[in-house]
């Protein structure tokens, strides 16, 4: 690594580059990948310009705080401020592809996720997304699938899963930004279904992405068939069970429900919908005991 002092004026000349799927620009201040573009202070990208110098290797907290502060004698609290500032960026950009790890006591490496590494991470934050069941477009949990997705074209699974938190975050966003997720998420299922046929959560995610008003009749019978050919397939026996309770048949709902808790048992999204279910049959004491 150079030994070179660091600061936003001969930052301005250096060229772009790429690092893990990322690109980095350091006259603009910026990182673009997978999950869009992160816009970071100068210090923050004098940092990310240094360790970029040894990708994978270690950069001692006093050779930063030296090419970055220049020798100004500044505390610890400066330096921590800019490698989380610089990790939320990169995250927000490049989801796991790039990360800033600590070597406690010595000070920081800037490490590339691997394809294998990336796949595993991003499919996990995938489903504890979907497993949650919150309200709003899982931004997180989208940067790291689209990161994934960008290098492993041939992964369905990974584009299945990709097409599916993209359907639950199209629920829940703006109108404005609804029809981009909808559009990416026909896509991301399309690009699936290409490469397996029978992805399930692809498969899922297209069945569910039309609003559930109007769409009972056609929904049910293709939900079945899904699980026809994938019994094991969690997300289509969710669907399933949430068409039950919206078409007056919370019976059968509360059937597929205690079944998939038994399944997934600290999946929140189940267990808040089960509250549902037990009230509208009356079962107020069970509600009452849903942990």
């Amino acid at each position: 690594m150079s030994t070179e002092p660091l600061d936003p004026n001969n930052l301005a000349p250096r060229p772009d580059f790429s690092l893990g799927g990322a690109t980095i620009s350091p006259s603009m201040r910026s990182i673009r990948g997978a999950g869009g573009k992160a816009v970071v202070e100068p210090r923050m990208m004098q940092v990310l310009v240094a360790m970029a110098e040894a990708p994978g290797r270690l950069v001692a907290r006093d050779d930063l705080l030296a090419r970055c502060w220049k020798g100004t004698i500044v505390g610890d609290d400066s330096l921590n401020r800019a490698i989380a500032g610089l990790r939320r960026a990169l995250g927000a950009a490049a989801g796991d592809a790039l990360r800033v790890e600590t070597v406690p006591g010595a000070g920081y490496a800037l490490l590339i996720a691997d394809d294998g590494e990336l796949v595993s991470h991003a499919i996990d934050a995938g489903w504890q997304s979907w497993k949650l069941g919150a309200p709003f477009v899982d931004q997180a949990a989208l940067s790291q699938l689209r990161a994934a997705a960008a290098a492993t074209p041939s992964r369905a699974d990974v584009h299945g899963m990709l097409a599916l938190i993209l359907r639950n975050g199209a629920e829940y966003a703006d109108l404005d930004l609804c029809a981009d997720l909808v559009r990416e998420c026909e896509g991301a299922a399309a690009h699936a279904l290409a490469i397996d046929p029978a992805q399930p959560h692809a498969r899922t995610a297209l069945i569910g992405l039309p609003p559930l008003f109007g769409d009972w009749t056609a929904r049910r019978p293709k939900l079945i068939a899904a699980l026809e050919e994938s019994p094991d397939d969690i997300v289509a026996a969710h669907d399933l069970c949430m068409l039950e309770m919206a078409t007056g048949r919370p019976g059968a709902a509360a059937a597929i429900s205690s079944r998939l808790i038994a399944i997934e048992p600290l999946a929140a999204t189940l267990h808040y919908k089960q509250v549902y279910q037990l009230w509208s049959t009356d079962q107020l004491a069970a509600m009452d005991r849903v942990e």
